[in-house]
């Protein structure tokens, strides 16, 4: 008998060649600053600001033309008046005291603003003026929310 430390084997038993199951090496997972530890998002603040100016700088764009409107207040639909009633506004334009401090053109949707204005302020009772801007501003959210 053998040894105790060892096992009984054929005398001409070779092991068997390993296979290989996986033949590729599994790529190596590496973090960009795994070794970082440092507090990178606390920066001095005249730092800081150097950086958000520049930042404003970059955003910049030069625009070419008239400055853009709030888009809340700029008119999209087209007028769907009778020509009796435009020429009513026409010639009402120049006896609304309200749009003579407009520089600009005015127009459709400003005339319209400037009557009911006008009427709000002169035709209705302090309370209703203020039921009036409540329920207004209540329907700005509603289109802004849109």
């Amino acid at each position: 008998m053998a040894t105790r430390n060892e096992f009984p084997t054929p005398k001409n038993n070779k092991p068997k060649a390993f296979t290989q199951l996986v033949r590729q090496p599994k790529p190596a997972v590496t973090i960009a600053g795994d070794n970082d530890f440092s507090r990178g998002g606390l920066t001095p603040p005249k730092q800081r600001e150097k950086e958000e100016t520049q930042k404003r700088v970059e955003k910049k764009k030069v625009s070419i033309g008239r400055p853009k409107k709030d888009p809340l207040y700029t008119a999209t639909l087209p007028q769907r008046i009778s020509p009796a009633t435009k020429a009513k506004l026409d010639v009402l334009q120049e006896y609304v005291t309200e749009l003579s401090a407009v520089d600009t053109k005015v127009t459709f949707d400003v005339l319209v603003s400037a009557l009911a204005d006008a009427y709000v302020n002169q035709r209705l009772s302090t309370a209703k003026v203020e039921h009036f801007r409540d329920e207004f501003d209540l329907a700005l959210k509603q289109v802004m929310g849109k």
